[in-house]
């Protein structure tokens, strides 16, 4: 008996133990369920919370918006219109070309001696030439006239008919160089300094006081009378003529 006493309680210990730990496993599972729970809802309703926030700051934004709309229909109700008056402005665009002589214009040879027949005199940078333009221009020089005209006589003898060529020139512009870089007989004709009688080939527009080395020029002067061309002893003279041109 004592011993089926003692299976009694064992298995009655058993049991009481399969108990408490079948109900420790419950509550656990209950207390997990119920913290899910708890936090879902708390979730829940922080979402509510900002969706509520965004909702209400949306409806600013939108109250916003339509205050500044009707703010400018009210703004732009009130502009008055433009009120114009006209200036008419006319301009006058003239060409120029200016060509400067800028020294004395009378240039004198005197030949009283045998060497001075035969070698001859040079005049160094008697005549300056300032160029200003607004176009492109060409340059050139020549006699008025074929001969040299002669205004007093001092003797019957020799030829009183002097030909023009008989004046030697030499141009030479800022730069140093120049299309009569060397002593060049003088006709009455066209003789090029800057530029042909064909177009394109001039200089560009320009002043002397910017572009000095193509707008500026010195020239010389030579005569060689010699003693075989027997030319009457007299007083003569030429105009020498120096053109600015529009290069056409």
């Amino acid at each position: 008996m004592k011993k089926i006493f003692q299976i009694k309680n064992c298995v009655s210990g058993l049991l009481t133990k399969i108990l408490e730990k079948k109900q420790n496993f419950f509550r656990r599972h209950i207390l997990i369920y119920e913290n899910k729970f708890i936090h879902s809802h708390i979730e829940t309703f922080n979402l509510n919370i900002i969706l509520m926030k965004k909702v209400s700051q949306l409806r600013a934004v939108a109250v916003a918006v339509i205050l500044s709309i009707t703010f400018a229909s009210q703004v732009n109700a009130q502009v008055l219109p433009d009120d114009n008056e006209f200036v008419y402005v006319a301009m006058d665009l003239q060409g120029v070309l200016d060509l400067t002589l800028a020294t004395d214009p009378n240039v004198e040879f005197t030949f009283n001696t045998i060497p001075s027949y035969v070698n001859g005199i040079i005049k160094p940078n008697v005549t300056e030439l300032r160029v200003e333009s607004t176009v492109p221009w060409d340059l050139y020089v020549q006699a008025e006239t074929v001969n040299w005209a002669q205004l007093q006589a001092f003797s019957s003898a020799g030829t009183s008919t002097v030909p023009s060529t008989l004046l030697e020139v030499r141009v030479i512009d800022g730069a140093g160089s120049s299309a009569l870089s060397n002593f060049t007989a003088l006709p009455n004709t066209r003789l090029n300094i800057v530029g042909t009688v064909g177009a394109g080939d001039g200089i560009a527009a320009g002043t002397y006081l910017t572009t000095p080395d193509s707008h500026f020029f010195r020239v010389d002067y030579r005569i060689v009378p010699t003693l075989t061309a027997q030319y009457q002893a007299g007083f003569y003279g030429l105009n020498v003529i120096y053109t600015l041109a529009e290069d056409l």
